[in-house]
């Protein structure tokens, strides 16, 4: 199964503070830069002169460059149902619109999405008719639908989920709430799965620019924190 990154690099995009500060610090460290220069041109040399720019600030303005960068790939190229919607949000989303608007073909194709045991099939298939079923059911290859269909001629009909002990026959109202609801959950995390896992180089670039961008904040905030207890005389790092 492939792995998405989407959601991931959305906790990264959503968190305002690193993206205003990141553009914040595009404008502000270049302007200091010119700042710097046009003061070591006024002064005598072996005086400010002596000092370049702090190192800090090139860090920074390098993370804001990173996360400006991975931000802009991530408005570019996320799926729409990724950012819009969490997976817990979507799967709200799929089962209102299941109540509002119970149909038996989309019922069957979300099922085929879905992953169901053999009883759950049957169960499915007497919901829905067995024309829906064998119209809209995806199986996920020929083996596994010849399998179903030759039980179903043999009567082989073992009821919700995969146990003998609970007979197709038994099958009770609340038993096919059930299954719709399992239907139409493992229906909308599938789908959400795949659309994490489109448009996968951009996600996984986005993921090292804001990686990178982190990485040098936590570095220059370590360094800056050790410069300060120095400062204090308190050395918690020799």
């Amino acid at each position: 199964m492939r792995v998405g990154f989407w959601t991931v690099v959305k906790s990264a995009a959503e968190l305002q503070i690193l993206t205003r500060a990141s553009y914040l610090m595009l404008i502000l460290v270049p302007v200091m830069a010119g700042v710097w220069t046009t003061v070591e041109k006024l002064l005598p040399t072996g005086n400010f002169a002596a000092h370049p720019l702090p190192t800090s600030w090139v860090l920074i303005y390098f993370a804001a460059v990173f996360a400006v960068l991975g931000q802009l790939i991530y408005q570019a190229r996320v799926p729409y149902l990724i950012q819009r919607f969490s997976e817990s949000e979507y799967l709200d989303v799929c089962r209102n619109e299941w109540q509002k608007s119970p149909n038996n073909e989309v019922l069957a194709a979300a099922a085929g999405r879905a992953g169901l045991t053999h009883g759950d099939r049957l169960a499915l298939r007497d919901r829905v008719g067995a024309h829906v079923f064998d119209s809209f059911y995806h199986f996920s290859d020929e083996g596994a639908k010849k399998e179903f269909h030759d039980s179903v001629k043999n009567n082989q009909s073992f009821g919700l989920g995969t146990s003998n002990e609970t007979q197709h026959k038994n099958f009770t109202p609340t038993d096919e709430m059930t299954l719709i609801s399992k239907i139409v959950r493992h229906s909308a995390i599938k789908d959400y799965q795949i659309y994490n896992c489109r448009n996968r180089f951009s996600s996984i670039f986005s993921l090292v620019l804001y990686f990178v961008a982190i990485i040098l904040i936590l570095y220059v905030g370590f360094d800056q924190t050790k410069n300060v207890l120095l400062a204090a005389h308190i050395e918690l790092f020799k």
